[in-house]
């Protein structure tokens, strides 16, 4: 009588346990943020007659943000630069890039590159790149 008393406790604590966890009630999801750092135009392409574009630079979930950013390659030749302050926390920040045709005095082709660095909720590093080539 033991042993069957025992063993419908056993049987009887194993339904309850497989009961409790196949319930309805809905597991926990993390919600993932795919927020991201994107330019309008990843490259730029300037010439003699179109010596400077620009592009705005945002995050894809609309919010506002300050930024950092490195320059590479013939920056001699093309110039970065901001019309807003990259301090200033905003939606959109524009990006403009120039070469200066008058200073330009044989024919070539050069290119030059702006990273551009924003730490989302000081926790993730986003990134940009946007690549200019002058042909003049």
């Amino acid at each position: 009588m033991k042993n069957t008393l025992g063993a419908l406790l056993i049987a009887a604590f194993a339904f309850l346990v497989v009961i409790s966890s196949n319930s309805c009630t809905p597991s926990a999801t993390t919600e993932v943020d795919t927020t991201k750092l994107v330019s309008d135009n990843a490259t730029l392409n300037l010439t003699r007659t179109d010596s400077s574009k620009t592009t705005a630079i945002k995050l894809t979930c609309g919010c506002s943000f300050s930024m950092s950013f490195t320059t590479g390659g013939d920056t001699n030749l093309i110039h970065f630069s901001f019309l807003e302050s990259v301090n200033s926390t905003i939606n959109s920040h524009t990006l403009q890039a120039t070469i200066i045709p008058s200073s330009i005095k044989t024919s070539g082709r050069d290119s030059a590159w702006i990273a551009i660095y924003h730490l989302y909720h000081n926790v993730t590093p986003l990134y940009d790149t946007v690549r200019v080539y002058a042909v003049y």
